[in-house]
């Protein structure tokens, strides 16, 4: 696992570039498509609301979804960049400027592309999520540290 784990983060980032590449036409019908899927989810009844409640609730939950895909993808982009960097003596500040670094490019990127704009708050939250992902990594570590080392016997009860 620990030898493939540094081929996820090129791949995640290349699937980022893609879809930032998307014109704005293709992106919404697939944020749309997860919208669907999220309102029927949390929405109970959803199939039973009338057509225009239920396209004003899609369209309602469209901008949380998307932002919330920023921040998810950039919390798992850096917590897999940290988990390969953490044994480096600046893991944490080299995965936090390569994240800052990467959602610069992908906003910057976007200004080229038709439909999509380049947003200053995008980066703002992609480097949020970029911080959480990397904060979980770490709390992951500091957890599989402490089971192995220090077994635990029951619930929140340390070896002696």
């Amino acid at each position: 696992m620990k030898k493939y784990l540094p081929l996820c983060i090129p791949v995640l980032m290349l699937g980022l570039f893609f879809f930032s590449s998307q014109e704005s036409g293709d992106t919404n019908s697939v944020s749309f498509g997860v919208c669907g899927i999220a309102a029927r989810l949390l929405y109970f009844n959803f199939e039973h609301f009338e057509a225009d409640v239920q396209q004003d609730l899609v369209i309602g939950l469209n901008p949380f979804i998307r932002k919330a895909a920023h921040f998810a993808l950039y919390a798992l982009l850096r917590a897999l960049c940290y988990l390969c960097l953490h044994r480096q003596k600046r893991g944490i500040s080299t995965s936090m400027s390569i994240a800052a670094l990467f959602a610069a490019l992908d906003e910057f990127h976007q200004l080229f592309v038709d439909g999509r704009t380049g947003k200053i708050t995008d980066i703002l939250l992609d480097c949020i999520g970029s911080a959480c992902g990397i904060f979980a990594a770490f709390l992951l570590l500091c957890l599989l540290h402490c089971l192995k080392d220090k077994q635990i016997t029951e619930k929140g009860v340390w070896k002696k």
